[in-house]
């Protein structure tokens, strides 16, 4: 990568983050805290590690990240999380993964208006993340 090109990498893997950490959210749109949002990595970070290695893993969401989506959808539905590998990335160690969430029970609240949905229903979301087998993303110093 060129020196010039490196501003340009940089926003799109802080982009890539952006996206991971509010899908970790589960609907991050309504976290309270982007510690709240950081933890929710951490609690998956085995589940992304073990589909590096494997090509998959599955497991369930917990930690404090848990319970800010329990306080937040009122469902105490444990939280599923499936992770698929899809391909290797240019830098060594790091691949781009599929993952998977989902929840059953969950209330949800309009933004706009601020009203809760009357009936529970089920909530899933899928989004893409670059992650390395070091435990870090990519711009992070992610790689062998």
């Amino acid at each position: 990568m060129q020196l010039s090109d490196q501003p340009k990498a940089l926003k799109a893997l802080k982009a890539c983050k952006a996206t991971l950490i509010a899908g970790l959210a589960f609907f991050g749109l309504y976290a309270t805290s982007v510690s709240a949002q950081m933890n929710a990595a951490e609690s998956i970070k085995p589940l992304l590690l073990e589909a590096i290695k494997k090509g998959h893993a599955k497991g369930e969401m917990g930690g404090q990240a848990r319970d800010v989506i329990v306080r937040l959808f009122n469902s105490t539905a444990p939280i599923l999380v499936n992770v698929e590998r899809l391909h290797p990335l240019e830098t060594a160690g790091c691949f781009r993964l599929q993952v998977t969430t989902s929840q059953t029970g969950v209330y949800e609240v309009d933004p706009k208006t601020r009203v809760r949905d009357s009936a529970p229903s089920d909530k899933k979301i899928a989004y893409q993340v670059s992650y390395c087998a070091n435990g870090f993303f990519p711009e992070e110093g992610g790689g062998l």
